[in-house]
């Protein structure tokens, strides 16, 4: 005959009786070690933060009124462009011949060609070997019809050897072929030159004038008295020249 054994039934005040033994246990024992843990973890302290960032006053640019440099417009020189007509002197750089052209000469004087500055040939001008006339310059000359009040410019290539007194001068008339003036428009050189050498000059046509005569001439020269006398001997010579108003 099996027996069975009879479970006992704890009462609820028991069962809270075990509860209270178990937290005094719990708390005997675990308290101590949760104590000591805690004295060990450091606790933070207050720390001294940095004061909070605070606007600070950044000085502003004053604008003032700077003067600025402004530059002055000025007028910008222009060349003047000064044109010139061409020269109303005709076979004036003496390609063609001379004999039969309009230039002139007189009886002291011997003209030919010579090799020529820019081309092929030059005026070669000497002083005669007899002359047939008094104390007289080795002159050629050309004249034209010129207007009064008009500027009127001279340039060419020269050159001389052994002259005396050689220079260019413009000689102006009226219209009934009187002499108004002249007017000398190169220095006078003597001795010889060092090559061809340019000359340039202007004048001013008097109001009364028609006509202009270009004269190149040398061979006089004044002796002990101050009387002209006449120099034999030397050469000149005279390429590319142009005479023509100026606009």
């Amino acid at each position: 005959m099996s027996t069975r054994k009879q479970r006992t039934r704890l009462s609820p005040a028991a069962w809270g009786a075990i509860g209270l033994i178990c937290v005094a246990l719990l708390t005997s024992v675990v308290g101590p070690v949760l104590v000591q843990i805690i004295n060990k973890t450091p606790v933070p302290t207050e720390t001294s933060l940095p004061p909070p960032l605070t606007s600070t006053s950044i000085p502003s640019p004053i604008l003032t009124d700077t003067p600025t440099s402004t530059a002055t417009p000025t007028e910008t020189p222009t060349a003047t462009l000064t044109l010139e007509e061409p020269s109303i002197l005709i076979n004036s750089n003496f390609e063609q011949p001379i004999k039969g052209s309009r230039w002139e000469w007189n009886n002291n004087t011997d003209i030919s060609w010579a090799a020529g500055y820019n081309g092929r040939s030059a005026c070669f001008i000497q002083t005669a070997e007899s002359p047939q006339m008094g104390p007289s310059w080795a002159l050629i000359f050309q004249e034209a019809n010129v207007i009064p009040g008009q500027t009127y410019r001279f340039i060419g290539w020269l050159k001389w050897e052994d002259a005396k007194q050689f220079h260019v001068k413009v000689e102006w008339y009226d219209v009934n072929h009187n002499f108004v003036q002249s007017y000398q428009v190169t220095p006078s050189e003597s001795g010889t030159s060092s090559g061809w050498v340019e000359r340039k000059g202007t004048v001013l046509a008097p109001l009364d004038a028609a006509i202009a005569r270009f004269v190149a001439l040398y061979g006089v020269d004044k002796d002990s008295d101050g009387k002209d006398i006449n120099v034999p001997g030397g050469s000149v010579c005279l390429d590319e020249i142009t005479f023509s108003p100026v606009k």
